[in-house]
């Protein structure tokens, strides 16, 4: 109901004969409510190493036009943990966010172009320069994930994505980002971009990745080999000594391949299906590194206790020959 005060130094009259300009008229249109976003953020980094966080995350929500301020102070991730601690044991549920990270192998503009009519928000990343883009896409969904599910489910969300909304090859990304309890370190001095468009249907995506993990069953089976044997007069102990000595980086990452693992830029190696979830690859001395069990894998090692394949013998054997140049 609308008021109007009249001034005591107005008859009726006047009032009703005015001409009223003081009053604006607006075109009317329908606008969707401002849209919030839900995530876990935290503002503890681990001491030894600032881009980590691992304590202190809290549920938020946020105005979505805001959410760069979020990216630019604070570690974000889309998972909901109990007690504010990150690991997967913890998380109960998920926020509505589905972010990745992209490093080298798009353009920052091109992807900002196949963006386009999808709501989203590009941030760069501390590395992100000129000749290399190295960036995040982050995307808003209709809904919350609100309770507990799969980890092979979640990273096919993120697969499909990818792949159907934002023209993205999913084996071109950083396969980290594809983890539940993944957490996005800020950039302070990050540049940013929103791009208009709808909200990404997440019981669409839903059921899509719930198909395809119907039709891939979710396990790594070994590439098995066949063994050489090996005619030299040898012992054991001194033909691992020789692998020891003459293995390089690049033959590992050839054992690596074999079992159709990719090496990432850095180092670090992802095992999908095994306990450890990570290895890494020292790039200076070519061993494999198990931070989770403080363990350093030489290739005869790496084969025996992550695939079991054949006796410790017959591998250090074939090994052995492989390296002396029979294939």
């Amino acid at each position: 109901m609308c008021k109007i005060i009249k001034s005591h130094n107005q008859s009726h009259n006047d009032v009703n004969n005015a001409p009223f300009k003081h009053i604006k008229v607006y075109d009317l249109k329908y606008q969707n409510p401002p849209l919030d976003v839900y995530f876990s953020m935290s503002d503890t980094p681990l001491a030894n190493n600032p881009k980590a966080y691992t304590k202190g995350f809290s549920y938020e929500f946020i105005s979505w036009d805001n959410f760069h301020k979020v990216t630019q102070k604070y570690s974000y991730s889309n998972a909901v943990f109990k007690d504010g601690y990150r690991k997967i044991d913890n998380i109960k549920g998920f926020g509505n966010l589905l972010i990745f990270d992209i490093d080298n192998n798009y353009d920052i503009n091109k992807v900002r172009e196949d963006l386009k009519g999808v709501k989203s928000l590009i941030v760069t990343t501390r590395s992100h320069t000129v000749e290399h883009h190295k960036f995040r896409v982050i995307i808003p969904t209709d809904k919350r994930i609100n309770q507990k599910i799969s980890k092979e489910l979640y990273a096919e969300i993120l697969k499909v994505t990818a792949k159907h909304i934002c023209n993205l090859e999913p084996q071109k990304l950083d396969n980290v980002c594809f983890g539940m309890d993944r957490q996005y370190a800020p950039n302070k001095n990050q540049q940013h971009r929103y791009i208009k468009g709808d909200l990404v249907p997440l019981e669409h995506i839903l059921l899509i990745a719930k198909e395809n993990l119907k039709k891939v069953v979710p396990t790594v089976k070994p590439i098995q080999q066949n063994h050489i044997k090996s005619n030299s007069n040898l012992s054991y102990q001194d033909k691992r000594a020789y692998i020891k000595e003459h293995f390089t980086v690049e033959f590992m990452r050839d054992i690596l391949s074999s079992k159709g693992l990719t090496v990432r830029t850095d180092g670090r190696v992802i095992i999908p299906g095994k306990k450890t979830n990570a290895i890494s690859l020292d790039l200076k001395s070519g061993f494999v590194r198990d931070f989770a069990n403080d363990i350093s894998y030489d290739p005869v090692s790496l084969l025996f206790d992550f695939y079991h394949e054949g006796t410790l013998a017959q591998i250090t054997d074939t090994v052995f020959e492989q390296l002396k140049g029979i294939k």
